[in-house]
């Protein structure tokens, strides 16, 4: 299925973030981005920064899978909200809603009036955990080709592309179809133990550390906020965490 590009509305954009640098500040938040080899925090719309965090997410579970390497963030070379114009153009850019954000930005990710490719730092699979969140990338476009670029335009056509589904993501985290409810599980890594299936503001306690004892209390795994979670407990409290880090193994 062919992909078509459709802007987010610029007139919708206005209407509900105001036409002034100062006010539409006032809507932005900080989002963090983990691409799996390092982590940024920058500056968003939410209506973009919550999907973005998403694709992110689903971009990891590629990574842990095997079939994606982790994304790096090159210090000083991701922008966002930038109040300004587009290039060659009086209409306000995406970048002034901070609905797009720029990867790497001539490191070597790059932009081109003519439309002649040059040479990006990510992969086709990082390009579908976009795309399966409502996000564009410039890298698609011909004329102008923007590599760099990847905006919230969530009314395009994507080809057809979906969340990724883990390896084995139907079956417990031993590899196997043998159940592991009651048993003993550990973290692979610190990990935020939360009181509902979901990213949000529901951490219990503090961060548990690598290697931590945990009981499955579920086979069965829930997805939401772009990963699966197991229901387990930790000492006394009933919760949940990221499946992807926890093993029947404990850690070294």
């Amino acid at each position: 299925m062919a992909k078509k590009y459709r802007a987010y509305s610029s007139a919708t954009l206005r209407s509900k973030y105001g036409t002034t640098e100062k006010k539409v500040r006032t809507f932005l938040k900080k989002y963090k981005l983990d691409g799996g080899a390092n982590v940024i925090k920058i500056m968003l719309m939410p209506i973009f920064g919550v999907q973005l965090v998403k694709a992110f997410a689903d971009y990891r579970l590629k990574v842990k899978d095997g079939i994606a390497p982790a994304y790096k963030f090159k210090k000083g070379k991701v922008g966002a909200f930038a109040w300004r114009v587009m290039r060659n153009s009086n209409s306000v850019s995406k970048h002034a809603y901070a609905i797009a954000i720029d990867f790497n930005f001539y490191d070597p990710n790059g932009y081109s009036a003519s439309g002649k490719k040059g040479k990006v730092d990510y992969t086709k699979e990082f390009v579908k955990s976009m795309n399966a969140f409502g996000i564009w990338c410039g890298g698609d476009w011909t004329k102008p080709w923007d590599g760099m670029h990847f905006e919230y335009a969530p009314n395009s056509d994507f080809g057809g592309a979906k969340p990724y589904t883990p390896k084995g993501a139907s079956k417990p985290s031993t590899g196997s179809n043998t159940s592991i409810t009651g048993k003993t599980m550990y973290l692979t890594r610190n990990t935020n133990f939360r009181s509902s299936a979901k990213v949000g503001n529901n951490v219990i306690g503090k961060t548990r550390a690598k290697g931590t004892k945990v009981v499955s209390l579920s086979d069965k795994l829930t997805t939401a906020s772009g990963y699966n979670w197991r229901k387990v407990k930790i000492g006394d409290k009933t919760g949940y965490v990221i499946d992807a880090n926890l093993s029947t193994k404990k850690p070294k």
